[in-house]
């Protein structure tokens, strides 16, 4: 059953903890082991130093060459070399802010996190609450690939990606994680721009969520997605991370991103998405965008380039999403 979420259950951290993550699991776990390995730089530009091996396993159909798959991973080989294309800019578009969440600070005992499930802006969607939830924290919109579309929410938590991640307790953040369902009837995340305004309007308002750090990611027809709704919804997010998305190279996308961090992470052994899209387009971008960047992991494959980005504390990911405001 799905209830729209209020402040009072959503950061009161109700214990809606999941049933896949065993009593005490790391659920709770400080994220300091996961991203401290990455240092961040005061004007909020993570490291892109090489990233380690990461857990992955299962076996998976190729999809179409529109990004739709997630519903399982490939085995990486050796640790990868996360390739930038360029450099971040010392002077960031969006204002770095003065101290990133990337790790919960120390919680009553007995508190977890919580993940509850809400409708709002028509869309069904599941909320990652972290221990000790609190008015002023940030906001992360993660949006699904291909294999979790439709009218199951449990199929949002299925590929190795975000919210499996976060339910399964491999990571713990100091951040609100909204994470939609794509109704079953749409094609792209493109189609529901409003909806996600209007859902990202809602958690802020219930939860107290940092309306000012609000930042966007997403992982195949997702990566492709928060291209297309981060160019909707201007002044909307504080930055952008797109991972396996394709996106088209036009002036009006570039116009629409000028002035918003964008962080495009590729695998360069994707054989179901083709990073030279995303490759060309964060080239071109970047003559408009400083803060435009660009890198592929270069053993990584379409399906476990997220545990590479979102665990791997050296690709420090995580810790970019969370350092920005606008």
């Amino acid at each position: 059953m799905h209830m729209r979420h209020s402040r009072r259950w959503a950061c009161a951290l109700l214990a809606l903890t999941l049933a896949l993550a065993p009593a005490g699991c790391a659920v709770q776990q400080d994220l300091t082991p996961v991203l401290e390995a990455g240092t961040p730089a005061a004007s909020a530009a993570p490291s892109e130093a090489a990233a380690s091996a990461a857990p992955s396993a299962g076996a998976a159909s190729p999809e179409p060459a529109s990004p739709t798959p997630d519903s399982a991973a490939e085995t990486p080989a050796a640790a990868p070399a996360a390739t930038p294309s360029a450099a971040p800019s010392a002077t960031p578009t969006a204002t770095p802010a003065a101290t990133p969440s990337a790790a919960p600070s120390a919680t009553p005992e007995g508190q977890k996190a919580s993940l509850e499930t809400g409708e709002a802006g028509g869309l069904d969607y599941w909320l990652y609450a972290p221990p000790g939830a609190r008015d002023g924290l940030p906001l992360i919109v993660y949006l699904h690939g291909g294999s979790g579309r439709g009218d199951d929410l449990e199929l949002v938590m299925e590929a190795e990606s975000l919210p499996k991640f976060l339910r399964d307790g491999d990571l713990a953040l100091s951040a609100y994680v909204v994470m939609p369902q794509l109704p079953s009837g749409e094609t792209g995340w493109d189609g529901v721009t409003e909806g996600l305004a209007e859902l990202i309007d809602a958690v802020v308002e219930d939860c107290g969520a940092d309306a000012g750090r609000v930042s966007l990611t997403g992982h195949s027809m997702g990566g492709t997605g928060a291209f297309a709704v981060a160019a909707a919804l201007p002044g909307r997010f504080s930055c952008v991370a797109p991972l396996s998305g394709s996106v088209r190279d036009t002036r009006e996308m570039r116009a629409a991103l000028a002035d918003l961090p964008v962080w495009a992470i590729a695998g360069a052994q994707d054989d179901v998405v083709d990073p030279a899209a995303a490759r060309d387009f964060l080239a071109a971008l970047r003559a408009v965008n400083p803060d435009a960047r660009y890198a592929e992991v270069e053993d990584a494959g379409h399906f476990d380039l997220p545990a590479r980005a979102y665990l791997d504390g050296e690709v420090g990911l995580v810790r970019w999403l969370l350092s920005y405001e606008r």
